[in-house]
């Protein structure tokens, strides 16, 4: 998993989309750029004790199974990233999770 604050969406690998096997409810076809993408809506992620439901647009990434962007950063508010000892603290229903 990835926080990227530059990118504008949050982005799930394909590959694990399909091994979750996304109940076709939660799937939607737009266009973006000219192209066919689909949107995995309001999925569930859990990361420790920490749950997110969102958008995921399904993305083919070589490394990288999920992108949390700035989307989700906005949904969450105040962030702390200690990147030297490699752990992030937010706040969720006003509960301070580090994760």
């Amino acid at each position: 998993m990835s926080i990227n604050p530059s990118c504008k969406k949050n982005l799930i690998n394909v590959n694990l989309a399909k091994k979750l096997q996304v109940p076709a409810k939660h799937i939607e076809n737009t266009q973006v750029d000219d192209k066919d993408v689909q949107i995995y809506k309001d999925l569930k992620l859990s990361m420790d004790k920490y749950v997110f439901h969102g958008d995921f647009y399904a993305s083919y990434m070589d490394n990288m199974d999920v992108v949390l962007g700035y989307l989700w950063m906005e949904l969450v508010g105040t962030i702390n990233i200690n990147v030297q000892k490699k752990f992030l603290k937010l706040w969720d229903k006003k509960k301070k999770i580090t994760l």
